[in-house]
């Protein structure tokens, strides 16, 4: 017999390790809110210091890693914080750096 399929919302509680799957939506929830700060924002950001449609891609990509993709980790965190999911993502922080800290030493 073939074995069952669990819905996404199951797996995601699973893989994080979640109590609840109200708070697999608040993470997920937490996602888009910093996901859709950062798309409002960006605009602003890239008007503010001169990026505009003749500027090079090259350019504008440079500026997003180096500017917005710290703007988006400070977006999640602050969600994270307002909607109490803050436990989560800083254990995710903590794994990452930990983890990158591991590959730079070898």
């Amino acid at each position: 017999m073939e074995a069952i399929k669990r819905n996404w919302l199951y797996n995601l509680k699973a893989k994080w390790q979640l109590n609840s799957y109200f708070q697999v939506v608040l993470v997920l929830i937490t996602f888009s809110l910093a996901g859709s700060s950062v798309v409002f924002i960006r605009p602003y950001i890239f008007d503010y210091i001169g990026l505009g449609t003749e500027t090079g891609w090259v350019i504008k990509t440079g500026i997003y890693i180096i500017l917005i993709l710290p703007l988006y980790q400070l977006f999640l965190i602050t969600y994270a914080v307002l909607l109490g999911q803050h436990k989560f993502f800083l254990a995710r922080y903590k794994f990452l750096l930990l983890k990158s800290k591991n590959k730079i030493s070898k």
